[in-house]
């Protein structure tokens, strides 16, 4: 899926793009204290204009236009450390373009968000868009300068293209927007001590990625920041920009980023869909090396009470059960009254279901509803996240995604083909 030819970084690059790195997420940290010391939760309404909300997230595009907030200074000392005969360049915005700010909090803990934002390689970032719905519709790792370890899971950064818009199938007369950029994601600590997380994005050019003819090359610098406001939520923060498209009003780009940077709302909930997944692989882990006992699926005959609540089925209900399952001559149905972990009956009033996506042997990637009762649910999201992307790294990173036959069973649906992002 990369349209460009493979990019090589010299050391001098590198360093240079390692020493824009810190200084943006300096330069935004500090921003983000200035804030909290300035403001907290109040905002400037003759400055900030109110646009959307979504998830506990409220997003503002800030009244007339101003120049990429100021991050020239930022730029200016990244790139005195460049080999002038390094091939890159930083991309900065010399159009005036209001500043998009997006505050407020998410349930969850802070390493929920940040396990929720890594995606570190392209099987990564389109399962993760399946979960945002962040617009994503093509990408690809262009290069690797500082991976996730087991010490460190949550610290990465890399050189990404992105494509946002609609699919090929789908696609209206306005062209895609694509993006060359630098991503970091990381652990750092404000001056009180608190320990935050951030994810930057910002974008950059290469001579090895020109600009497509079949979209528009898009440029951006935008910061996400992430605090544990209390033991229930995480507090967000995230400020930046997106260039307008030759042809589009300011307004309306200003609209598009103000609603599509609300989608890190549901960074949690990638998370948890992780830690889901994560839980069914230990169990099956678990079962087929013999540390735990498989507990067989009982045949819908058998008047097994709610493992729950305890109530029993009533007699229309299994006798509408038993027809459906006849008339199928399969066990779609019976895959809803099942718990995926613990394989116990659960009724309808106990149990959640949850679209999972797992990517194929080929790459596409394929969705699956499990159901859950509430003690498995609480037990699989109460896991810590670093310790998910501990033993994920541990292991082998592609084996949380991967699909594999003993998903097809009596407690899970079939897997339905994601189109959309294939």
């Amino acid at each position: 899926m990369n349209p460009f030819a493979p990019l090589t970084l010299s050391t001098e690059a590198v360093v240079g793009l390692e020493t824009l790195t810190r200084a943006l997420v300096a330069r935004n940290l500090d921003a983000y204290e200035r804030h909290l010391h300035a403001s907290g939760d109040q905002l400037d309404r003759a400055q900030w204009k109110f646009m959307y909300e979504q998830g506990g997230l409220r997003s503002y595009a800030e009244r007339g236009t101003h120049t990429s907030f100021g991050l020239g200074a930022a730029f200016g000392a990244a790139l005195s450390h460049f080999d002038r005969r390094a091939p890159v360049y930083t991309q900065s915005s010399t159009a005036s373009v209001p500043s998009i700010l997006v505050l407020g909090a998410v349930d969850g803990q802070l390493d929920d968000a940040l396990y929720g934002f890594m995606c570190t390689t392209l099987d990564q970032m389109r399962v993760k868009t399946s979960y945002i719905k962040d617009g994503l519709v093509r990408g690809s790792v262009l290069a690797t300068l500082v991976s996730p370890t087991v010490e460190d899971p949550f610290t990465s950064v890399a050189v990404k293209w992105m494509e946002k818009g609609q699919s090929a199938h789908a696609r209206a007369v306005v062209k895609n927007r694509d993006y060359v950029y630098l991503e970091a994601t990381g652990v750092e600590f404000l001056r009180n001590g608190e320990r935050v997380g951030y994810q930057l994005v910002h974008s950059i050019q290469f001579p090895e990625t020109p600009e497509r003819s079949s979209a528009t090359r898009g440029n951006m610098s935008i910061c996400a920041v992430y605090r544990q406001k209390n033991s229930l939520q995480t507090d967000v923060y995230v400020k930046g920009f997106l260039s307008p498209v030759s042809g589009l009003e300011n307004s309306i780009v200003t609209r598009s980023v103000a609603r599509a940077l609300l989608s890190v709302s549901r960074n949690v909930h990638c998370c948890q869909m992780k830690k889901i997944k994560w839980a069914i692989r230990c169990r099956l882990r678990a079962v087929s090396d013999g540390s735990q006992v498989h507990v067989p699926a009982l045949d819908s005959s058998t008047d097994a009470p709610c493992v729950t609540c305890g109530r029993k089925r009533s007699v229309v209900s299994s006798l509408l059960i038993a027809a459906a399952s006849r008339i199928s001559a399969t066990k779609n149905f019976r895959w809803r009254r099942r718990c995926k972990l613990c394989e116990r009956y659960v009724c309808p009033a106990c149990r959640s279901l949850h679209k999972l996506t797992f990517v194929l042997r080929d790459h596409r990637l394929v969705q699956q509803q499990i159901a859950l009762c509430f003690g498995c649910q609480a037990t699989a999201l109460s896991v810590k996240a670093v310790e998910v992307a501990r033993d994920e790294l541990k292991r082998r990173r592609w084996s949380l995604y991967e699909w594999r036959d003993t998903y097809a069973t009596s407690t899970s649906s079939g897997p339905i083909i994601l189109n959309e992002l294939n």
